[in-house]
């Protein structure tokens, strides 16, 4: 979970990091005891993924993104100055959010689109295009259970499906809506918290609705980019007062249905 100062990260090793403006830490939560792993400079660390590699990947925003094995300490550089005809190179150094999908297909969400990238080929054209959604300004990402990729944008909700040159609206996408985190249910659901409240797709109903007030919400913006699901299925969201979390087998009510 990251915020414009810090950004901790528990990886597939079950490993915690702490991120900074200047450094990353390896952090035992049973000691409290942190050691400075790496340096580096940024305007913030605005997010963090591992490879299934083990290796991890730290947004050195605006500076694009660093590559950092934890075994041998050796880092590599991304970024979009970085041309590569060959195997392509990343869109944008505003790298916002990241996620691992189930392939071990890295993909980058930044101020200006969407790039992917395959560690075992080093190539950001894995699936055959340079870049999605460009110049759209991209908040988060979820793959879900079919292997699609969704993603959150200052317009609207959008799917990338294996085989297209591009990503589409998904249904009717909630287009006057920033769309700042995604979140998957054990039940096929999606959670979105938005700039208008938190938004579930009914996917068994194909239908968005809302959770703009009760069930102890008090706020309609959320903060883009921070959300996580826990074991039990508990989604969190953030906003200016702190953490939402809910189990959603629990939600009940809802105030707005989209056609």
């Amino acid at each position: 979970m990251c915020s414009s100062d810090l950004c901790i990260y528990r990886d597939r090793q079950h490993r915690y990091w702490i991120g900074t403006a200047n450094a990353l830490y390896a952090y035992d939560p049973l000691t409290g005891h942190a050691q400075q792993m790496l340096t580096y400079e940024c305007d913030k660390l605005a997010a963090m993924t591992d490879d299934q590699q083990g290796r991890l990947y730290i947004s050195t925003f605006s500076k694009g993104v660093l590559r950092y094995d934890p075994v041998t300490r050796q880092t590599l550089h991304f970024s979009s100055r970085q041309k590569d005809q060959q195997r392509g190179w990343l869109c944008n150094n505003w790298v916002i959010a990241m996620v691992t999908d189930s392939r071990g297909r890295v993909w980058f969400a930044t101020s200006s689109g969407v790039s992917c990238y395959d560690p075992l080929t080093e190539s950001f054209k894995p699936l055959g295009w340079q870049q999605l959604l460009n110049r759209t300004l991209c908040y988060s990402l979820c793959e879900t259970r079919q292997g699609d990729m969704l993603i959150g944008t200052e317009e609207g909700l959008y799917v990338y499906r294996a085989g297209h040159d591009d990503a589409e609206l998904f249904d009717n996408g909630m287009q006057d809506k920033v769309v700042g985190a995604i979140v998957e249910a054990p039940d096929g659901d999606l959670w979105c918290a938005t700039s208008a409240g938190i938004w579930q797709w009914e996917a068994d109903k194909h239908k968005f609705i809302s959770h703009v007030n009760g069930n102890g919400l008090t706020q309609r913006e959320y903060i883009n980019s921070v959300c996580m699901q826990d074991a039990d299925g508990r989604v969190y969201f953030a906003n200016n007062e702190g953490l939402v979390t809910f189990n959603p087998k629990e939600v009940t009510g809802s105030h707005t249905t989209l056609p």
